[in-house]
């Protein structure tokens, strides 16, 4: 065969096989019989049998109903309050509500069991083994109605999640619902800064803030130069002059007649007027 067919030959099936790679990563329809829940449904009846209707309950109208944490007045929770009522005449005996992982759950009523490890299945029904991205919330009713509901720290916005019910040994059901999710996306960075001042006014700096969270402090001035220094804060004296280690602050605090001032980073980042910083 000449070179130039050879060639041809070739150059022909590396497009073939390029133009083959691409429409590999067309994004593709859901697969027939797979059906996609774009938000999650204030009320389910359970599958196969049908035999509970879980609902979600609106409190004031709002779901979640948000109020001051129990624990901390000056935090918000959101509670999340459901009905489950047998249809077929069969009690309850476990209900199971898978709940997101980046959602803290504070307390829950009645009563309930979590594991403590994420990944591990409720001890009772296995349900959630190996699931990290969410963990099974667990209430032992035995009735043909009862209300359950979950407080979550924080805001919290509804997302599809799955609540399991059973009864005696041969009925376990499932559906989908409103659950605990997240409000927003964590994963898109909300990047602001502040300017701020240290060592008693004497320092001007910047703090740089992700997702209101504090990163990083920048002086003002040139440190180095005379005033204008910085260091990390290893160490701290107690009310009794003792002094112990120090892995990180709570809030910021300035010390040192106003020479030094330092923020609740890892580790926490000062600024000083005078050598040694701090």
């Amino acid at each position: 065969m000449p070179k130039r067919i050879c060639v041809t030959l070739l150059f022909t099936v590396a497009i073939a096989i390029v133009m083959l790679s691409a429409a590999s990563f067309v994004k593709a329809d859901a697969p027939a019989g797979v059906p996609v829940i774009p938000l999650g449904p204030m009320e389910c009846i359970t599958g196969p049998g049908g035999y509970f209707k879980v609902t979600a309950v609106p409190i004031q109208d709002e779901f979640p109903f948000v109020a001051p944490c129990p624990t901390d007045p000056l935090k918000e929770c959101s509670e999340y309050k459901y009905t489950v009522a047998a249809l077929l005449g069969k009690n309850t005996d476990h209900t199971v509500i898978m709940v997101s992982a980046d959602q803290y759950l504070v307390s829950t009523a009645p009563s309930s069991s979590v594991p403590d490890v994420l990944g591990d299945p409720d001890s009772t029904t296995k349900i959630g083994l190996n699931l990290v991205h969410e963990y099974p919330v667990r209430f032992n009713e035995n009735a043909s109605t009862y209300d359950f509901s979950l407080l979550i720290e924080g805001p919290s916005t509804p997302e599809p999640t799955t609540v399991f019910v059973s009864s005696g040994n041969k009925i376990n059901e499932k559906c989908s619902i409103a659950g605990a999710g997240d409000p927003g996306n964590p994963y898109e960075f909300q990047t602001d800064s502040q300017e701020a001042t240290g060592a008693g006014g004497q320092i001007d700096v910047v703090l740089k803030f992700v997702n209101n969270k504090l990163v990083k402090v920048i002086p003002q001035c040139e440190v180095g130069t005379e005033g204008c220094y910085t260091g990390t804060l290893t160490h701290i004296k107690d009310s009794d002059g003792v002094s112990k280690p120090v892995q990180h602050l709570e809030a910021t605090i300035t010390f040192g007649d106003n020479t030094t001032t330092c923020w609740p980073l890892s580790p926490p980042f000062c600024v000083c007027t005078r050598r040694p910083c701090p």
